[in-house]
Parts: C-alpha cells; structure tokens; sequence
C-alpha cells in the first residue's frame, strides 16, 4: 500500500514537474490589423515563441479576448504563427490584454495555463452603421454620387491612351495631352465618370504641392 502511495504520488510530481516546465518560457507576439471597430469580429495573429533550450512545448490552446486557437507541438527555439478572431468592445484607445495559454501536458488530466502579457495599446474605431442608399437619396444626400458609365464631367477615373472616332461632346479636344516625359509621343486622355447631379466645385485642392490640373498638364 505505501509503495502504491509512493509511486502515485512520485508520478504526479513528475507530471507537475513537466506540465510546469511546458510552459515555463514562452512569449507572445500580437500582429492587429490597421483598423478595429467596436463590436466587429477581426482576425489577430499571434507569433508564439518556444525560448526553450531542450525541450519541446506540447498541447498548447491560446485564448484571446474571446478567439482560440491550437498548437499541439512547438519544437524548442521556434515560433508559430496563429490566427484568432477576436472582438474588442468599447471605443477608443484600450490596453492590449494578455494572452491566456493552457495546456493538458503530459497526462490530459490537470489543465495548466499561464498568461503572458502583451505590451502596447490598440485604437478602437466606432461601429459603422449601414446607410440606407433610398432613402438617403430621398433626403438628397447623394448629390454628386459618380455613375456607372462614361462622362467627362465627373472624377477622373483613369488615364487611358487615346483612341480615335470619339466626339468632341463625349471627349473635348482640350483634354487630350501629350505628356513631355512620354517615349515616342504617345497620345492620352483623361478618363472621367458621369454624375448624376453637378458636384459642388472644390478649388485650391493640391496634392504635395502640385495641383491635379498641372499633372494632367504634364
């Protein structure tokens, strides 16, 4: 009976041994997306690294601020990347939270788990509300709205070769250039988009000190 007593209790301290050393040494890496909104789910990656000198990280489950992810084997000195989709609540700038790491290593009887913290904050943006088009159109909000064919009054949309057998009233003379630094003297005109409504005029738009107009110039 003591020996039973022995050996049982010889064999979860070894299993604790393990399951502690499992987690002993490794790090996170939180990778967010550019932008996060409030109450919206968004992919994480998290770059889990083993510092371990001899031993290998086993049966690893990472949870993040609601997302989950697996890792059944991390060799020692190596690192994985994982994916999680998360959702962070409230507005504004939050503190990254920890990651939480478990583990059933050696015998999938005790569930182990550590948190290791992550430094940084992330820029919570709010919710976006769909529109509805009807009844924003109704109101006359979508004055101006570019349409879905050709015009020559709307936004430039690209700029394109010049083709012949176009009319003045579709392509005006007066947009057809012949950029200086253009090999051979290609021809090319401005493309542009229709409107439904005429846009309010906007002067004095440049864009890093040269204005739109002396682009299509050149």
């Amino acid at each position: 009976m003591y020996l039973l007593v022995s050996a049982l209790l010889g064999f979860m301290a070894v299993s604790g041994w393990l399951g502690r050393n499992n987690l002993a040494r490794l790090n996170v890496e939180v990778q967010l997306p550019q932008e996060i909104y409030d109450g919206v789910e968004t992919l994480v990656t998290v770059r889990l690294y083993n510092r371990q000198r001899w031993f290998p990280a086993c049966l690893l489950g990472l949870d993040y601020h609601g997302g989950k992810a697996w890792c059944p084997l991390l060799p020692r000195r190596s690192s994985v990347r994982l994916s999680l989709a998360v959702t962070f609540h409230g507005r504004g700038l939050q503190p990254l939270p920890a990651v939480r790491v478990r583990s059933t290593f050696p015998i999938n009887f005790f569930v182990r788990s550590v948190a290791l913290p992550v430094a940084g904050d992330v820029l919570v943006f709010p919710r976006p509300i769909p529109v509805d088009k009807t009844a924003a159109s109704a109101a006359g909000v979508g004055q101006g709205e570019l349409a879905a064919e050709k015009g020559y009054e709307g936004d430039l949309t690209r700029i394109d070769d010049y083709r012949g057998g176009r009319t003045p009233e579709t392509d005006p003379l007066e947009d057809i250039r012949t950029p200086g630094s253009a090999q051979g003297q290609a021809v090319v005109f401005p493309c542009r988009a229709a409107v439904g409504h005429r846009p309010a005029p906007v002067a004095g738009v440049r864009h890093r000190g040269t204005s739109w107009g002396g682009l299509l110039a050149d």
